[in-house]
């Protein structure tokens, strides 16, 4: 999987209501088997799997809490200080995801 952290990411031109779509997932991504396919709650950084056919590769992160679904894995959760910033990315927003170690 490409790396999260150094990796500039972008919001999709055509926003969505539920979720922070980023443009770059199914490029980088290549191959995600189903893994860690549990609740995923507002903040929820998420990879569509192999289970979802033709959009595995998709990088999503949460504005609203959705329930688990096999065919997409949690890979991470944006720190709780920030959950208000994803109100803000809007299109074509750049995105740029920083370790909670490293967050200064």
């Amino acid at each position: 999987m490409a790396s999260l952290y150094q990796d500039i990411w972008h919001n999709r031109p055509d926003v969505a209501r539920d979720v922070i779509r980023l443009v770059e997932g199914r490029q980088k991504i290549k191959t995600m088997p189903p893994m860690q396919t549990r609740k995923r709650p507002v903040g929820t950084i998420t990879v569509d799997n192999s289970r979802y056919g033709r959009y595995m590769g998709e990088l999503e992160i949460l504005k609203q809490s959705l329930s688990a679904d096999p065919r997409v894995n949690v890979v991470g959760q944006v720190v709780t200080t920030d959950l208000s910033l994803l109100a803000l990315i809007g299109s074509n927003q750049a995105v740029q995801f920083i370790r909670k170690d490293e967050k200064q």
